[in-house]
């Protein structure tokens, strides 16, 4: 493994420019990171890391995602689910969970851009019920597909399945399993075997299919729980480890990125040449402090596994995501429209 720093960012000024080359899209945390006072804000960049913009500034963004054309971004802020055009223009609130009593998570678009699928939780008494929902953009019309919290989903390149993950059996040595399901919710699979259960917990995150639709991208924790400060569940991390994995789950490649770098999350790049990801760098085989490390944004390619810093400023970058350079024209059902997803199922 090699680690390559680029020419450092001027510290004194961020960059402001238009998004017309912005391929990566992530959330930026200012200020007291852990605390009150700190700021998020969504960010675009390029894939070298050079065009930083500014998108929105809140201080309770989360798990911003592009439309496969560019011109938007969907997220949560607060409670709700939002777009806003990468220009920085034309905020849409697009759900409206009741206060205190619904929340809103996770959106992501269907590669031809006319959904969203997010996840509602609701309480009802004393209990948290969550639904997968399809929210189709152009008649507000809305499909629950799933009756759990589905977590990071992401879409095929070609429309037809939803990588997913559940935490199903947290905290006994397994959890955050990998599933693949069809768009409308039928054929729920189990992508790769269950996590062995024991001493030492394995959780897995952020799945994504790669741009020929013949992979999956993901992360795993992996730690003890341990009795420390009269706390019975302090998590002791062990590793963080990188993984490929084809679609019935059996040939997984590991990936040579330090055990040590914590992911925060994690895309495709270079159509599949590379990934780019997050992480802070911990130290294992310790309670983890209460101000954590920052982290940053990295490239890492996979045939030379030269990982490469994207960002040299300080503070705390994660939630990235990535479209390529420009859309293409594709004509699915005759008709000819903007529609990168797409054709990638066709590389």
């Amino acid at each position: 493994m090699r680690i390559r720093k680029p020419i450092a960012f001027c510290l004194l000024f961020i960059l402001f420019s238009t998004v017309a080359n912005a391929k990566i899209v992530f959330l930026s945390k200012r200020g007291n990171h852990f605390g009150i006072d700190a700021f998020i804000d969504i960010y675009t960049m390029d894939d070298d890391g050079s065009n930083l913009t500014s998108i929105t500034s809140t201080r309770e963004a989360a798990h911003p995602r592009w439309s496969s054309d560019r011109k938007q971004i969907v997220y949560r802020d607060h409670s709700a689910i939002h777009i806003i055009n990468s220009d920085r223009t034309d905020i849409q609130h697009i759900t409206h969970p009741q206060e205190k009593t619904m929340f809103d998570d996770n959106p992501v678009f269907s590669p031809d851009g006319q959904k969203i699928l997010y996840v509602r939780s609701e309480i009802i008494g004393k209990n948290t019920i969550s639904s997968g929902i399809v929210l189709n953009i152009r008649n507000g019309n809305q499909e629950k597909i799933s009756d759990q919290f589905i977590i990071s989903p992401d879409w095929s390149p070609n429309g037809k399945q939803i990588v997913y993950l559940i935490h199903d059996v947290p905290f006994i040595g397994t959890g955050g399993n990998l599933y693949i399901m069809d768009s409308d919710g039928g054929n729920k699979l189990r992508l790769v075997p269950e996590a062995p259960q024991g001493e030492l917990a394995i959780e897995r995150y952020n799945p994504r299919w790669s741009p020929n639709g013949k992979q999956i991208l993901y992360t795993q924790r992996e730690f003890t729980l341990e009795k420390r400060d009269a706390k019975p569940t302090t998590q002791i991390p062990k590793a963080f480890r990188y993984f490929i994995c084809d679609l019935n789950g059996e040939t997984v490649n590991q990936l040579d990125i330090p055990i040590h770098w914590k992911p925060g999350s994690i895309d495709w790049i270079e159509n599949g040449k590379s990934v780019v990801f997050s992480a802070q760098q911990v130290k294992l085989n310790e309670q983890p402090p209460k101000d954590a490390s920052l982290s940053n944004i990295y490239r890492y390619h996979i045939d030379t596994k030269v990982i490469t810093p994207l960002l040299d400023r300080p503070g705390h970058d994660y939630a990235v995501d990535w479209v390529p350079d420009s859309p293409y024209l594709v004509s699915p059902k005759g008709k000819l429209t903007l529609q990168w997803g797409l054709l990638k199922q066709t590389h």
